[in-house]
């Protein structure tokens, strides 16, 4: 489980990465929507949304 969520961290930290370097833009928009908001969905939702915050941690927007 340890490893799991090492996993999705660096998943996260390199989407973030890639996110607030096109952010404010309408290309940064689209790429977040049709590429990190998937693989969010897909993994990290489960426990990391508004309703089910594990670590004090949601993704459920794009706001930190």
């Amino acid at each position: 489980m340890h490893t799991l969520r090492i996993v999705c961290l660096g998943t996260g930290l390199v989407l973030a990465q890639a996110v607030a370097q096109t952010a404010g833009s309408d290309a940064g928009e689209a790429f977040y929507e049709s590429t990190v908001r998937p693989i969010l969905r897909t993994n990290c939702y489960a426990c990391h949304t508004d309703k089910n915050v594990n670590s004090g941690l949601s993704v459920e927007t794009r706001e930190y």
